[in-house]
């Protein structure tokens, strides 16, 4: 039985919310959300194949009328980890929250992108989201039996607020934290040149979280280029990194699977990423995938290169 690795079931596009930066979004008009009979022979696919935890993801996972059968019917097969990616929203009430619970959800992951309802429903693009995925944090924490987590997509409307996003978290009692940096796909792809960050500022955001990472249990990073951490975020205890190798490694997501990564010899890749010249001198540059495709076009070649070039250089300064 496979304890480390996460079955991911997509269960189809449809979601309650229209957010800026969903790389899925456009799907929805051109696939049709997973009928109940082909999520049942997933769930039992990823049983058989060895796997004790299991993800439902979308899409907006909470708005299927058969949700609650489908994590019954997981908990039935043997999963003993059932997981949930969501926008929270629904978790707002009580009564879903416990019907959801009692039929064997036992981890939620949900998004907020930001320390207030300003921030947060511009991003969603939907009125009050801020207001119920708050009450859906507030909820889960309350219940002892349910593991919460809170994920953050960074992009310039947010990153001058994560420190703030971060204490705002903290103090509401969230143990762990995930940010995540934009894929220039799907809606982020349209508006990408007007919502992504310049790695010099982003790098900046980032290092400055460093003195709030202790009021967490762990805070992890997704797809970012690995080198605009900085030292000693890499190095802090509470800090957990996925790059393309950990995407890779961790995560095995069926019903939906563009194919995004890949291992080629000893390199991992990400078909939405590239690495420049100055990544060869990274001590990471075989994990981590480098940067977005846009980016040379939107900041240019010569800046872009000389951001990384100068995260790199922090990075060899911690190993010398």
């Amino acid at each position: 039985m496979d304890t480390s690795k996460l079955w991911l079931i997509m269960t189809g596009f449809s979601c309650n919310n229209n957010c800026l930066l969903c790389s899925l979004r456009p799907q929805a008009k051109l696939n049709k959300d997973k009928n109940t009979r082909d999520i049942l022979k997933l769930i039992d696919e990823g049983r058989r194949s060895g796997y004790a935890r299991v993800e439902f993801t979308g899409g907006e996972p909470t708005i299927r009328p058969d949700i609650f059968a489908l994590i019954a019917a997981a908990k039935k097969s043997g999963f003993t980890e059932i997981a949930m990616s969501t926008n929270g929203r629904m978790f707002g009430y009580e009564r879903f929250l416990n019907k959801a619970a009692d039929a064997g959800l036992n981890r939620i992951t949900l998004t907020l992108y930001g320390p207030n309802a300003k921030t947060h429903n511009a991003i969603a693009r939907t009125p009050d989201s801020f207001k119920q995925t708050v009450a859906g944090i507030k909820n889960i924490l309350a219940r002892k039996d349910v593991t919460l987590s809170v994920n953050t997509v960074v992009c310039r409307l947010n990153c001058g607020y994560l420190l703030e996003t971060g204490e705002f978290l903290s103090n509401l009692g969230v143990r762990v934290w995930g940010l995540l940096d934009l894929i220039p796909f799907g809606n982020a792809e349209q508006f990408y040149d007007k919502l992504a960050v310049d790695i010099k500022t982003l790098s900046l955001n980032i290092r400055r979280l460093a003195g709030i990472i202790d009021r967490f249990d762990q805070v992890e990073f997704f797809d970012f280029p690995v080198c605009v951490l900085g030292k000693r975020l890499i190095k802090d205890q509470h800090i957990t990194v996925f790059d393309a190798q950990g995407r890779v490694d961790e995560f095995k997501q069926v019903g939906y699977n563009p194919q995004r990564f890949s291992n080629k010899g000893d390199l991992y890749e990400d078909i939405h990423k590239t690495r420049l010249g100055v990544c060869a001198d990274c001590s990471m540059k075989k994990r981590c995938a480098g940067i977005w495709k846009p980016y040379p076009q939107i900041f240019g070649l010569a800046a872009v290169e000389k951001d990384i070039g100068s995260c790199i250089a922090d990075l060899l300064g911690s190993e010398k």
